[in-house]
């Protein structure tokens, strides 16, 4: 028997007013190491097409969506986790209580 868990996830749209040009500035600056991200949920952010790495696809994903030309991100919601799960019951007779950051796709400002 495994473990309850819980698994945020959020089939909301990809286009919002939250993600600008700016994100995209913020991201570029990032892949080209002039400020790197220090923090994990600005990393998991950018990821826009979820390979698992900040890349200049990602850039190209984020700008279609602020143009309306995409819908959506490929193979990610709109919204992601950090952590992306929790156990509940990690060992017998200690209670989580759960932590989670919400991050939006495309907005790292």
């Amino acid at each position: 028997m495994t473990n309850p868990e819980i698994i945020m996830e959020s089939d909301a749209p990809a286009l919002s007013p939250k993600v600008t040009a700016y994100d995209l500035v913020l991201i570029q600056k990032h892949i080209l190491a002039i400020e790197p991200f220090a923090e994990a949920y600005k990393k998991l952010a950018s990821d826009a097409n979820n390979d698992g790495k900040v890349t200049a696809f990602d850039l190209v994903v984020i700008k279609k969506v602020i143009l309306a030309l995409s819908s959506e991100f490929p193979n990610t919601p709109s919204y992601k986790s950090l952590p992306a799960r929790i156990d509940l019951f990690p060992s017998f007779g200690n209670v989580v209580t759960p932590e989670f950051t919400i991050v939006k796709v495309g907005n790292v400002n």
